[in-house]
């Protein structure tokens, strides 16, 4: 794992790339990050996210971060789903947090 420091508009963050992902995708290229929803973004031969880079998403499938830490991109912490899906898993983590686990959620 490598841990890739991204400064933008004042504000430090880390993000997590595996070392493959980190050779093939993220060195040689700029690297920052979307504050309105908080992901990194890589520039490889347009504006792409990151993690959709590394998944190779294609159109109509959403990347879910599993830890939902969205500057967390190894590859065992994302997923290739649907949108209704990753939705659902937001709202789950979303209760949780909040110490209010609503029955047959699991």
């Amino acid at each position: 794992m490598v841990n890739v420091t991204v400064h933008s508009k004042g504000k430090k963050r880390v993000v997590k790339v595996d070392k493959g992902d980190y050779d093939k995708y993220v060195t040689g290229h700029s690297l920052s990050l979307l504050y309105t929803q908080g992901h990194a973004y890589a520039r490889v031969d347009r504006t792409r996210l990151l993690h959709r880079v590394i998944k190779k998403a294609p159109p109509g499938l959403v990347v879910h971060h599993k830890n939902n830490n969205k500057l967390d991109n190894r590859r065992g912490n994302l997923e290739l789903t649907t949108q209704s899906h990753n939705v659902a898993q937001q709202a789950r983590y979303r209760r949780l947090r909040g110490g209010r686990l609503e029955r047959g959620i699991k």
